[in-house]
């Protein structure tokens, strides 16, 4: 996010009506294209200001209300832009903008029936909302023989629509031909092998996410999809599914192939490929060439990455294909080592952290990882599937393969967490380095494309983390405001922390607080903000980004005072704090993306 700014606009005496901005519609863009998107939502007054987390994307409001206009350039990469709107008044949440290389066509009711399906030319990307009860969206689109028909659904993944959508290939007459359900995650992704020259309708419906005891096609104004559809290369996922960087000190790893996602052709569709660069897709100079996981593909296919934003993972792209794919898997700091666990035999890791990949090809495969494990040090395993949006319902068995002696079994991390995690150590008694082996295996048999996973492999050590339960803030001037953290302790971190507000304007202060080592602060605090009443004779106005971070301290300090800006050094009665935090507090907004660069509103009465 870019731009401090402090208004100077008068309002009334009371407190000026906050906007509300609910979504954008359409959700998406093309490269190289002008286009007017609208925020739907409530604008008392217009025009906003808009923030957007990156540079290529120009964002600004149009003197129509409620309406931006979006350009990009022609070589803009793929992926998502992230929106924040703000008055003098109030600020919005962060709002998702897809970026699509293919043409963006919005849906054109009535388009139920068979005989009313939309016509669109491939490669096409359809947007459009269920906006009903019962509604049905279809879209007729000209096939030849031997052509794989792809079609995939953004609506509850990213946009957050509170759909569960269902996407079918039906001919004139109606008779299905594919279908599918929840493919990535409750998104549908649809495989057609056409068999003859034809018409053929993609269509679209969906039932409610949270059941309503209603039988039938669900609809609402927030029922917002996104509909890629080709005959050409579509990128699907990569692994590892962290963004493809090492240590330096090591050196890079040979760049890994890129294949075709049909299992029959991935040994005959093998090529080696190499990360391009440019002024916006830069990588470390160790960084090794994804693996790309998609449809359609040639040999023509290369890898390129797009830098991480503020709010944005690494997003991997290919220029010739539609779709994209973000890095969003939570891997550990300095990652030493990568490496493709597919196949009888076992992976051997020599440096940790390392990240280990694979897709399962057979319904009993079992991917196997040995390292060497040291006395007293406690270990972790974790996989990274369903958290995409994948497939695999992992299992995760440590064994000793010299004894068969097993150390641990997992295959959920929670109800609500459906990707395994185990965290182990040699049996006691071991003071000896010993080899141990960690089993990835899928618990249903899943096989096939989607059926892929990361998984990371780390020494643990304790860390900690700062939580928030809000991207933005307000505080009204000549008021106070409490914005509670949650201190999240992992792994036995046992420091006293202080935390702090970075980022304060003029005119409004905070007084650190110090997270103790245990109690009740251990896990949570308030921060108090501050505003004056006026600031150089205006009442005090701001717009613009803050952070809350940790500084480690040795738990003797007293509770510090007030500081005018969070920027400023904070005495200390013992040691003093960190030349860096040891956390920032980050809002997650959903599927691996979120910000810790949080907002703050500062209005006048």
């Amino acid at each position: 996010m870019v731009g401090l700014l402090a208004w100077s606009v008068s309002l009334p005496a009371a407190v000026a009506e906050e906007f509300t901005a609910d979504r954008l519609f359409p959700p998406a863009v093309t490269v190289g294209d002008e286009r007017t998107v609208t925020v739907e939502g409530k604008f008392p007054r217009w025009p906003v200001q808009v923030e957007c987390d990156r540079a290529d994307v120009s964002v600004t409001a149009s003197e129509t209300s409620g309406s931006l206009l979006v350009r990009t350039a022609a070589d803009t990469p793929p992926g998502i832009a992230w929106l924040r709107l703000h008055d003098e008044a109030s600020a919005s949440g962060l709002l998702p903008l897809l970026i699509e290389t293919a043409p963006v066509t919005s849906e054109v009711e009535p388009n139920d029936r068979l005989d009313q399906a939309q016509r669109v030319d491939l490669p096409a990307v359809m947007v459009g909302k269920l906006e009903k009860a019962g509604d049905v969206d279809g879209y007729v689109v000209s096939v030849t023989a031997g052509q794989r028909l792809v079609g995939r659904v953004t609506a509850n993944r990213l946009l957050g629509s509170p759909m569960d959508a269902v996407l079918q290939v039906v001919d004139r007459d109606g008779n299905v031909l594919a279908q599918s359900d929840d493919a990535r995650g409750i998104d549908p992704q649809v495989v057609y092998d056409c068999r003859a020259d034809a018409d053929l309708i993609i269509r679209l419906f969906a039932f409610p996410l949270v059941p309503t005891g209603t039988i039938g096609f669900a609809g609402g104004g927030d029922f917002v999809y996104h509909l890629q559809a080709t005959v050409g290369p579509l990128l699907d996922y990569a692994l590892p599914m962290t963004a493809p960087t090492i240590d330096p000190t090591i050196g890079p790893v040979p760049a890994k192939a890129v294949v075709d996602a049909d299992p029959d052709a991935a040994a005959d569709q093998a090529v080696a490929a190499e990360s391009s660069v440019d002024e916006r897709i830069a990588p470390p100079a160790a960084a090794i060439a994804p693996r790309l996981i998609g449809w359609n593909w040639d040999d023509t296919a290369e890898p390129r990455l797009l830098a991480a934003t503020s709010v944005s993972p690494p997003i991997v792209f290919v220029e010739a294909a539609i779709g994209w794919f973000p890095f969003a898997m939570p891997a550990p700091r300095g990652v030493r080592q990568f490496g493709d666990a597919e196949g009888a035999e076992p992976i051997g890791i020599s440096d940790l952290p390392a990240v280990i990949s694979g897709q399962f090809e057979q319904p009993t495969a079992v991917h196997r990882v040995r390292f060497t494990a040291q006395p007293g040090v406690k270990y972790r395993a974790r996989v990274y599937s369903r958290g995409a949006g994948l497939l695999v319902d992992s299992v995760l068995t440590v064994v000793d393969p010299a004894t068969g002696t097993q150390l641990g079994k997992n295959d959920d991390v929670s109800r609500n967490e459906r990707d395994a995690a185990i965290d182990f150590v040699l049996p006691g008694g071991n003071q000896t380095p010993t080899e141990l082996e960690v089993q990835v295996t899928d618990l249903v048999g899943g096989h096939g494309p989607g059926h892929a996973y990361s998984l990371w492999l780390e020494a643990i050590t304790p860390a900690v983390e700062l939580g928030v339960a809000a991207d933005r803030f307000r505080v009204v001037s000549g008021k106070e405001l409490e914005i509670p953290v949650d201190v999240r302790r992992l792994d036995g971190f046992a420091q006293p922390l202080r935390v702090v507000v970075e980022g304060l304007p003029d005119g409004v202060t905070a007084a650190a607080t110090v997270s103790e080592a245990s109690g009740d602060s251990s896990k949570k605090v308030t921060l108090k903000l501050v505003a004056a009443d006026v600031g150089e004779g205006e009442p005090l106005r701001f717009q613009g980004p803050l952070r809350i971070v940790a500084y480690p301290v040795d738990g003797s300090e007293a509770a510090p005072a007030a500081q005018d800006t969070a920027t400023e050094a904070v005495e200390t009665t013992a040691a003093e704090p960190a030349a860096e935090p040891v956390a920032a507090a980050r809002f997650e907004i959903r599927d691996g993306f979120g910000t810790a660069d949080l907002w703050l509103t500062v209005a006048a009465p």
